[in-house]
């Protein structure tokens, strides 16, 4: 869990609480606008509670652990950017469910596996960023046909093998 204390502005005072972020007890405190703060720790199941998210950025922090399949319970997000933290494991196949999703940037991370078919079937993805992870494989042959919006797909510094489907 994360709070910040009372603090004032121009609407009064106010204090945040974010269940569904769960952070080591020596993060824990102020988070201000320095550039050296960062969140860190685990993304919490709770993430699926937020169901009218549309846009959820949280790169550049030391997040890591699996993202929680929970995650796939999002499915009013739009953009989802958890790019340069310390994710692994294999990206979840419940983010399929995310049916509005035009942005993902997972890059530099440590996903691992391949990358799931469903990437590959989701007309609205405009920009696909993966690179700067552990992925292998080859990619999902659907990009080709059914990816009618994509403008940018990024994969570079993977361990993917063919070549990306024409199209």
């Amino acid at each position: 869990l994360l709070s910040l204390p009372p603090a004032a502005g121009p609407g009064g005072n106010f204090s945040l609480h974010f269940p569904c972020l769960q952070l080591h007890q020596r993060d824990r405190g102020n988070i201000n606008s320095n550039s050296s703060d960062k969140l860190s720790g685990n993304l919490s199941r709770a993430i699926g509670d937020l169901t009218q998210l549309r846009v959820l950025l949280l790169a550049f922090n030391g997040f890591s652990g699996e993202l929680p399949l929970e995650i796939g319970q999002l499915s009013l997000l739009e953009i989802l950017d958890l790019s340069f933290n310390s994710f692994h494991g294999p990206i979840p196949p419940t983010l399929q469910n995310c049916s509005s999703l035009r942005l993902i940037n997972l890059s530099g991370n440590q996903f691992n596996g391949t990358i799931p078919a469903f990437f590959g079937q989701s007309p609205g993805f405009q920009v696909v960023s993966l690179s700067f992870n552990l992925l292998s494989g080859s990619v999902p042959e659907e990009f080709g046909d059914n990816c009618v919006s994509l403008e940018h797909i990024l994969l570079a510094a993977n361990s993917l093998t063919g070549s990306i489907p024409p199209s």
